[in-house]
């Protein structure tokens, strides 16, 4: 704390609302002492002037006289100079406000956290020596007045003393408690949770005082009372169904016309985790993160395939169609981490909220996935809250989910109102929300990368890293193919950024067919590539006829030396992956690459693998034999299981623990998950190998790196994920017991080379 300087009288009070309430209450007289000295300078000034309109002139000395005039006169001299001295009087005064002014700017700069305390004073935190209405055990879900006594931080529970003396029940679980005090406005909306008042109890003599009931309630609807205050309806969150008394005199399932006075919010765990552990650090065990991403698994299809949701939050009633439409935010945090950021990872319910408070604290940006879904769920809604009004984190709102905007009239949409949010709203348009997304977080995050290839047309998207003309950077390979509103590329300046996108480019890979040929804006594309800028073509045939042939569009197709690849045949996985081999082999010599050695060997006789047995699990075992036609090798499995022994070249991999530069976020591993036991006559018992993808990467605190990932397969894909141990999500495994799952492709050429296919 500091103090004016000894000149002044006033002293600086310890109590930083003090010195708030000073401060404003100088800069509110300063302007009123400022009008009056301005109001009394152009009164000496007018009466200076002399007389106008009937009044007295004072412009040069008179003599005295002894007529009422003259006394009139001598009147006037003396108020002008009684207002002279008054004058240098508030100078004077105004002069000291001024200086004691500034000493108390100078005082609250050299005491930051007082004012960061005073700027949070009124946050719904529950101490030691507050009043709180709590919950009583022997009549569930009513409230009472209470004081706190003591906090228990591992358990979140509060003892409290209640306000009637009654000696019962003065335990309380966080949840069950709520702070004495009128909530701010942005802290109660439709769908928010609240303790109403409702019906009064009588004293028993000995025992307890009377006074108010209070009960748990849900906001209905908002409106605004005669005098402009606001006005909250709502209803009962709890019945007859569970265990609530609702007999008391007063009773009602709904309450109307109430006023935020005489409302109450619980406190959020967030707030009381982070203030009993604000000078925690973040240790080995808990990684910090660039984005903190929140989003509710309601909102996830691969979430609710994998059968994640408890019962508390069950799914939307989505089809198979619109799951397979909405975009993920599980995709959009791994996007998020392939572009180079750190996200947190999926809520674990053995993890402690604690891990939650520290990463949003040291978190750079908080991306929040809105949704209906969203602000039911009451974590989300708290570590939305806890990083918008407590952490005080940029927010970048995006929207998920089947469209509907109700969120909009909770708090949370009272939180951003006016924001610009982000509109995921389906696949088709999630590539281009992604460039707004990256945009918005590179602000916080520097360290976030553009994609540095453009696949399509399409993707010519400007950012703010982008040279004017629109185009991120230049590609190598432009791919030019029939787009489905082929209309849109009219404009002038998207047929500039495919001039320039192809100018830019060493090669174009042009996927043909009847519909290619007979758009417009494709046959232009081509004819600008070839005639114009005689850039090299790798044509690729594709739809189901071969009429494109006779079109000038054939005819440009069969002047190039390189040709085309047919795709209008595949019908397998190994034949498809076959001719993207193809498209790669034409054109990596026209940009002056040289296919480099294969990093994958394909396993051989004699091999020690992983393979797949059935229903996505997967065992140890070793090469018997390889099939060249079929490209299916037969194994004999370690725990002498005499089935399932003939698997196929991409469903199995070596038994090698990988180097550290083979595995990181994305990629497909091996990981073991649950045991199993001998059956006699079949098999000796083992370990179950799995399919996963990997989330996240880091080194525990002895310096040894481990991974976090979630299986690739689920329920829908037929496996089996009943078995003792399943877990969706694996979490910290060491290197030494992952397995790098086969890539197709280089699976697929590996074969072909070990075995000399044909």
């Amino acid at each position: 704390m500091g103090c004016a300087p000894s000149t002044q009288s006033f002293q600086v009070h310890e109590n930083e609302t003090r010195l708030l309430q000073e401060i404003d209450r100088l800069r509110n007289v300063e302007p009123s002492r400022e009008a009056e000295i301005s109001k009394l300078r152009a009164e000496n000034e007018k009466l200076r002037q002399g007389q106008v309109n009937g009044e007295y002139a004072v412009t040069k000395p008179v003599e005295r006289s002894e007529s009422p005039e003259d006394d009139s006169h001598d009147m006037l001299v003396k108020e002008i100079e009684r207002l002279r001295l008054e004058q240098i009087e508030k100078e004077s005064e105004l002069s000291e406000l001024r200086q004691t002014n500034e000493q108390l700017n100078l005082t609250l700069q050299q005491s930051p956290s007082q004012v960061q305390q005073f700027a949070t004073k009124n946050r719904n935190l529950p101490k030691v020596g507050d009043p709180v209405l709590a919950m009583w055990e022997s009549t569930p879900w009513q409230y009472f007045t209470a004081t706190i006594v003591s906090f228990n931080s591992e358990k979140l529970q509060y003892e409290i003393n209640w306000d009637d003396q009654d000696p019962t029940g003065r335990i309380i679980d966080y949840y069950n408690l709520a702070l004495d005090r009128v909530p701010e406005p942005d802290e109660v909306a439709i769908g928010s949770i609240v303790l109403f008042p409702q019906g009064k109890y009588r004293g028993q003599e000995g025992v307890r005082l009377g006074g108010l009931r209070y009960h748990q309630g849900r906001i209905t609807s908002v409106s605004n009372g005669r005098g402009g205050q606001k006005l909250y309806d709502g209803v009962h969150t709890k019945g007859e169904e569970d265990n609530k008394w609702i007999t008391y005199s007063g009773y009602n399932f709904h309450f109307t016309g109430m006023e935020l006075s005489k409302l109450r919010i619980s406190p959020n765990v967030l707030d009381i985790l982070s203030e009993d552990n604000s000078s925690s650090a973040v240790d080995g065990v808990i990684r910090p993160c660039d984005i903190f991403i929140s989003y509710s698994k309601a909102n996830s299809p691969s979430a609710i395939r994998n059968h994640e949701l408890g019962s508390s939050d069950p799914p939307p009633s989505y089809d198979e169609a619109v799951l397979s439409s909405i975009c993920d935010p599980r995709d959009i945090r791994y996007q998020l981490e392939g572009y180079g950021a750190t996200v947190n990872g999926d809520r674990q319910a053995q993890h402690s909220l604690i891990e939650t408070v520290q990463q949003i604290n040291t978190s750079k940006v908080f991306v929040a996935c809105l949704s209906d879904e969203y602000v039911k769920d009451e974590i989300c809604r708290q570590e939305f809250q806890y990083a918008k009004k407590t952490a005080r984190k940029p927010v970048i709102p995006v929207v998920v989910g089947s469209g509907s905007f109700e969120w909009m009239m909770t708090v949370v949409g009272l939180l951003i109102a006016g924001e610009v949010y982000i509109h995921f709203n389906n696949r088709d348009v999630q590539d281009s929300k992604m460039t707004e997304l990256l945009r918005a977080v590179k602000k916080s995050v520097p360290e976030v990368k553009f994609p540095q290839e453009l696949g399509s047309v399409q993707d010519l998207q400007s950012t703010e890293d982008a040279p004017a003309a629109g185009i991120r950077d230049s590609a190598d390979v432009f791919i030019s193919y029939c787009w489905l509103n082929s209309e849109n590329a009219q404009k002038a300046k998207q047929f500039e950024q495919i001039a320039e996108g192809l100018g830019k480019a060493k090669v174009v890979l042009a996927f043909v067919s009847k519909q290619y040929a007979n758009s417009e804006n494709c046959r232009i594309e081509l004819q600008f590539a070839l005639k114009s800028l005689k850039k090299p073509l790798v044509p690729v045939i594709v739809g189901a006829d071969n009429d494109w042939q006779k079109t000038v569009v054939g005819l440009l197709v069969g002047g190039q030396e390189i040709q085309p690849i047919n795709l209008q045949d595949v019908h397998s996985e190994h034949v498809f992956i076959e001719k993207l081999a193809e498209i790669q082999e034409a054109i990596l010599p026209l940009l002056g690459h040289v296919e480099e050695a294969r990093s994958y060997c394909a396993p051989v006789i004699g091999d020690h693998v992983i393979s797949h047995h059935q229903k996505w699990a997967y065992y140890t075992a070793t090469i018997v034999s390889f099939d060249r036609e079929t490209l299916k090798y037969t194994v004999d499995w370690d725990d002498g299981d005499p089935t399932g022994k003939v698997q196929s070249y991409k469903d199995l991999a070596i038994d090698k623990v990988p180097s550290e530069d083979q595995v990181g976020v994305d990629s497909i591993v091996f990981f073991p998950q649950g045991g199993y036991s001998a059956t006699a006559g079949n098999n000796t018992g083992g370990v179950r190998y799995h399919e996963g993808v990997v989330t996240c990467v880091y080194k525990d605190s002895s310096g040894f790196w481990r991974y976090d990932g979630h299986h690739t397969k689920g329920d829908e894909d037929g496996k089996w994920i009943t078995y003792k141990d399943y877990n969706y999500n694996f979490n910290g495994v060491p290197l030494q017991m992952l397995r790098i799952a086969p890539n197709a492709m280089d699976a697929l050429m590996a074969c072909k080379e070990a075995f000399s296919c044909s």
